[in-house]
């Protein structure tokens, strides 16, 4: 094998491993990023449950079941105790948005993520 050629082999290694390692991270990112989201509802769902808002409930416990069922915990990740939050009126809770409105590409993949898992449990509720 001529040298050019096996260089120019080894520098495409290189560059697709770094690439594998970017997608890894961003992928590390949307999960980080699904996993607040997750706990911001089941915060939000704390606070709901004095309001009587039974149909809410129910749609936070379908995406609780099938976030947790189809994705697996990050092994580094340290779980914390967070103290329960303030008691707060049912107006605020409804128009508060736990969601993050940057337009930066994690938040784009987190949303696409998010898409996805939602499109999966209409199709579980389905079957």
């Amino acid at each position: 094998m001529n040298t050019a050629r096996h260089a120019a082999l080894l520098a495409q290694l290189e560059f697709e491993q770094l690439e594998s390692e970017r997608i890894a991270a961003r992928a590390a990112v949307a999960h980080k990023m699904l996993l607040l989201r997750l706990e911001a509802d089941e915060e939000d769902s704390g606070d709901l449950i004095d309001c009587d808002n039974a149909s809410h409930l129910k749609r936070i416990n379908e995406k609780r079941t099938v976030t947790l069922g189809d994705i697996e915990p990050c092994p580094n990740r340290v779980r914390r105790q967070r103290p329960p939050p303030p008691p707060t009126a049912c107006s605020e809770i409804n128009s508060a948005s736990p969601r993050n409105t940057d337009s930066n590409s994690e938040s784009t993949l987190a949303d696409a993520i998010v898409l996805a898992i939602r499109l999966l449990a209409k199709k579980h509720r389905k079957l």
